[in-house]
């Protein structure tokens, strides 16, 4: 490690240092806080790629991330929820500048969905497009892109189902080897589809009824959209599947 520190360019780390820096500054709005809803994506990008082009980021990030998953308190954390640490790949990662980049990509992209205040108060105002299902797509393909964010998912995705009541997990078919290639192909659809019903006011109605209401009241386009994502899904297919027998018996 002390090799490692003494071929840094010291000069070049202070630049990149300052440039993130300077364009951190420049996103905050005129009450000094962040809009994450109306960050300039370019310099979104611009403040990762500084920092993601940091030597020092190679050398003290695997030691740091090592410190951290040993500590008890996170061991402990980690062991309630489920999650096994080895799963998560962190030991493997081989670059962690880009790793930076791409989770800066993602909120760049994120930040060019045009979300506003207003829509996350009221879903039923945004509207589901091909533009916004573009945008879409190409956060879910970026996410699957950092190896940690890839390995994350199929844990997060684990410890949701854990939670969920077991007769839910009677009827939900996931393979036990379900890995990131796996939700990669999953996530886009399911995605999708939470987005065509979020735009529905559907998980706003307080009541089966209520609810069941809300979906009669689906458009002929919308209907069409959700068909065609829930049908991508392997999980809602195969789950379905399972489900039509007992229902008919």
């Amino acid at each position: 490690m002390n090799d490692e520190l003494r071929q840094i360019n010291y000069g070049a780390e202070f630049s990149n240092i300052g440039y993130a820096f300077v364009d951190i500054l420049s996103l905050l709005d005129d009450e000094g806080e962040f809009n994450f809803l109306a960050l300039d994506s370019t310099t979104v990008d611009s403040v990762f790629n500084s920092i993601g082009n940091l030597q020092l980021l190679d050398v003290v990030a695997p030691v740091a991330i090592s410190y951290v998953i040993t500590m008890p308190e996170i061991k402990e954390t980690f062991d309630e929820m489920g999650i096994d640490v080895e799963s998560l790949g962190l030991d493997k990662i081989e670059d962690f500048g880009e790793e930076v980049k791409t989770i800066g990509k993602i909120l760049s992209q994120f930040s060019n969905l045009g979300l506003t205040e207003e829509v996350l108060e009221d879903f039923t105002k945004l509207e589901v497009n091909d533009e916004l299902i573009a945008k879409l797509d190409e956060i879910t393909e970026t996410l699957f892109k950092s190896n940690i964010l890839k390995n994350a998912v199929p844990v997060v995705a684990k410890v949701a189902l854990n939670s969920l009541p077991e007769e839910y997990l009677d009827v939900i078919n996931i393979p036990d080897n379900a890995d990131g290639d796996y939700w990669k192909n999953e996530l886009t659809p399911l995605l999708k589809a939470g987005l065509v019903l979020l735009s529905t006011g559907i998980f706003d109605a307080e009541d089966p009824d209520a609810m069941m209401e809300k979906m009669s009241e689906l458009s002929d386009a919308k209907i069409d959209e959700l068909a065609k994502n829930l049908s991508e899904s392997s999980i809602l297919t195969d789950s379905l599947n399972s489900l039509i027998p007992e229902l008919l018996s």
